[in-house]
């Protein structure tokens, strides 16, 4: 993804730089249920695997030695509430956060009459959020790996960085097709709509297709470190499931970059503007 950072597009260091700086007018109140967030970000994907490992232990236990334990059934429960929890809670709070850094982004620019912003800037938040949320939720993925096993976590760190370089290069073409898009005034509004959508699934699928043949090689290597004995059964199910969930997270983050490369093109001038205002 540092291709994102290059040339004169800068599709996540600006608005991202915007973002940070926008936070610091929020309330103490709101910077902490930020910080929450982030810890609640942080641990969804290891709460999750914790509860895959529950679940595959308990499956691989012999019926007639199967024992009700009720504290045990108690726990599965509430790591599944606190699960759909975060969930719930994730997606209806990024949606109250990105709102209100829009309304501080527009009060900021009305102080100073400036033009006002558009709807595409609270579009590049949302998805940079996202993107943000993914991304340190990959990372916990990578510190779980480590602890699974020491390979299997260099490992995953090469496949990540593998596909984070590959969402950059996509992106950054994405940007350039979408910023000649734009600005061309042959094409008819509503045939540059359909290309651009076109254009945004196709780069967002190519991502999809690539994250893929690294998760059935990722895979094979998890295989293959099997016959060498350096894992055992119910680790070899979670890092299979880390693997699944690692490509899944993947697949989305990328459809949230290509939007936000699409959105970014028509704040660009907007998200500059305000980085006067709060730099």
């Amino acid at each position: 993804m540092l291709y994102l950072f290059k040339g004169r597009g800068k599709v996540i260091s600006e608005p991202l730089a915007v973002l940070i700086s926008l936070m610091l007018y929020l309330s103490v109140r709101n910077k902490l249920l930020v910080v929450l967030g982030i810890v609640a970000f942080t641990a969804y994907p290891l709460l999750e695997a914790t509860l895959y490992r529950f679940v595959v232990e308990l499956l691989l236990i012999e019926p007639e030695t199967i024992v009700v334990d009720y504290v045990e059934i108690l726990y599965l429960i509430l790591v599944s509430i606190l699960l759909y929890s975060i969930r719930y809670f994730s997606k209806i709070g990024r949606i109250e956060l990105v709102n209100k850094i829009y309304q501080i982004a527009q009060e900021l620019v009305d102080s100073e009459n400036k033009t006002l912003i558009t709807g595409w800037l609270r579009a590049v938040f949302l998805e940079l959020v996202f993107v943000v949320i993914t991304l340190i939720q990959i990372f916990a993925v990578l510190v779980f790996s480590f602890y699974l096993n020491k390979n299997f976590g260099f490992l995953a760190l090469l496949m990540v960085l593998v596909g984070l370089a590959f969402v950059g290069v996509v992106s950054a073409k994405e940007y350039l097709i979408q910023k000649k898009l734009r600005y061309n005034k042959i094409l008819r509004k509503n045939k540059k709509g359909d290309i651009q959508i076109k254009s945004r699934v196709r780069a967002s699928e190519t991502v999809a297709l690539f994250v893929n043949c690294i998760v059935m090689i990722w895979i094979i290597l998890v295989f293959f470190l099997g016959h060498l004995d350096e894992m055992h059964g119910i680790d070899g199910l979670m890092m299979i499931l880390l693997i699944r969930y690692t490509g899944i997270t993947f697949t989305s983050q990328a459809s949230s970059v290509m939007r936000l490369v699409r959105g970014y093109v028509y704040s660009e001038s907007q998200i500059r503007q305000l980085l006067k205002l709060v730099g």
